[in-house]
């Protein structure tokens, strides 16, 4: 870590400067993440599964001038390195040193170990993390230092570590939620076991061989397990998960009979599950406890406490009374400094310390917060945002399209998965497969959508288009418990 940003600086990278990391969960991921923000540059940790235009984009709203990546993703970098003029030095990990790619443990092999004199404040920035507006234009969330110094005290707080324990981590480290909850064990000197792939029996052969106490699973993970086990293709009572304490749950909506079924499927494993959204600082801000999973099944619980404030307003910023549905708003030292470089959409969205999620939700007369619905029409499949107006988008390039919606629903493993109804231009043909082959190659595979309809497209009064009939005629909601 310290070889890095002592690297990093003698290369020229400042304080303040933007570094782009591209990579899967590795040691080098871990290495990277904190010697940038070491050398006082700030990280800007992009998906691994990024297109082409998504990494140009990021790296025009970052002005970024290095990236460190992977040797597998180097191929999709070198497509357009042309159309990447800030990025001035590129570092691979496990790349032989190539022309323009410097190997990465060449790269700090010879520079001290020890601390870089870097002064770092607690208000500079630290971190830049893309998600997606409701006009499909990524927005680019800044973090500061002190921002994260608070986000790791409050899950802290909600999710404490076990002493001595090993958070293993499987969800991707560019996500919040995987990276943000490891966090208090790297505050307790805990251990963190990473994975870059997932299947039932790998997860619970990890969690039993290397003594895992906690984990965060999405939906289609816990599904996979219920699924595996009810095939015969594992035996869970075959793993030793004595030391596997905590499970936390989160990013989308879980149906009732799964979380009962993981209930049963450990017993000895506290359930919890938290709310958050990258703007807010990741989950979690507002927790439902393990005594409550099922007391109060349907809420996201409460704000964590003493570290969050949270309430429920009308449109005009009003507070609501219990009962009544309005937006979710919530304060708190954890959420962002703004959008980089974007002022007009950070003052819609932080209004007087406030940050509105945009999430309809209620409050209960003990407290406990629930989700209604979404303003956004975000598409939640298998943990990743999928924003339909940015697929949308892609989708209307095709020279013989006329109009297309993008809308969720409902899988069994993923939540929900990406639906595209699809309006052709007059005399125009198409099918479903030719549709859904031309999609796949330029869509990354969680945007990508996997059913398609043809046919008119309905729209109100004010041509905006009625996505709730679009949802009620291909699928409707299910009952869940969050």
């Amino acid at each position: 870590m310290n070889r890095l940003a002592n690297a990093l600086l003698d290369t020229g990278i400042k304080t303040g400067d933007i570094v782009m990391t591209f990579m899967r969960n590795s040691i080098e991921w871990m290495e990277a993440y904190f010697g940038i923000i070491r050398a006082g540059a700030v990280v800007a940790p992009l998906n691994f599964r990024f297109a082409r235009e998504d990494i140009k984009y990021a790296a025009d709203v970052t002005g970024a001038s290095l990236l460190i990546l992977e040797e597998d993703l180097l191929e999709v970098v070198n497509e357009i390195r042309s159309a990447l003029p800030t990025i001035k030095h590129y570092v691979g990990t496990g790349i032989s040193n190539r022309v323009a790619v410097q190997n990465y443990d060449e790269f700090i092999a010879s520079y001290p170990a020890s601390e870089p004199a870097t002064q770092i404040s607690d208000d500079d920035n630290l971190g830049i993390y893309f998600t997606s507006g409701t006009t499909g234009t990524p927005k680019a969330v800044l973090l500061t230092h002190q921002n994260l110094f608070m986000v790791a005290i409050e899950n802290f707080i909600a999710f404490p570590p076990v002493p001595g324990g090993n958070y293993v981590a499987i969800l991707p480290l560019y996500h919040m939620a995987a990276f943000f909850q490891w966090l208090p064990y790297l505050f307790r000197g805990g251990t963190c076991t990473l994975l870059q792939e997932f299947s039932p029996h790998d997860f619970l052969h990890t969690m039993a061989a290397e003594k895992g106490t906690e984990a965060f699973l999405v939906m289609p993970m816990l599904v996979d397990i219920v699924e595996a086990q009810t095939r015969g293709d594992i035996n869970i009572a075959n793993y030793d998960l004595s030391e596997w304490q905590q499970l936390n749950t989160g990013s989308q909506a879980y149906p009732k009979d799964l979380l009962l079924t993981v209930a049963k499927l450990f017993p000895n494993v506290k359930v919890n599950h938290g709310y958050g959204l990258s703007e807010g600082g990741g989950a979690a801000t507002i927790v439902l406890e393990p005594g409550d999973i099922i007391r109060k099944c349907g809420s996201i619980g409460k704000p964590v406490a003493a570290m969050v404030e949270a309430k429920i307003v009308d449109d005009k910023g009003k507070e609501l009374p219990a009962g009544k549905t309005g937006e979710l708003i919530i304060k708190t030292d954890r959420m962002m400094k703004e959008y980089y470089r974007n002022p007009e959409e950070t003052a819609k969205v932080i209004r007087d310390g406030w940050l509105y999620t945009g999430d309809l939700a209620k409050i209960d007369k003990d407290g406990y917060y629930y989700l209604v619905d979404r303003k956004k029409d975000i598409i939640i499949s298998g943990g990743e945002n999928v924003y339909p107006t940015e697929v949308e988008e892609v989708i209307l390039k095709h020279p013989i399209i006329l109009e297309a919606a993008v809308i969720g629903v409902p899988d069994e493993r993923f939540g929900e998965r990406v639906m595209a109804v699809v309006k052709l231009k007059p005399n125009q043909e198409m099918t479903k497969a030719e549709f859904l082959s031309w999609t796949k190659d330029r869509l990354p595979g969680y945007k990508r959508p996997r059913q398609v309809e043809f046919g008119d497209i309905p729209r109100g009064a004010t041509r905006k288009i009625l996505k709730p009939v679009l949802r009620k005629r291909y699928g409707g909601k299910k009952e869940t418990a969050f």
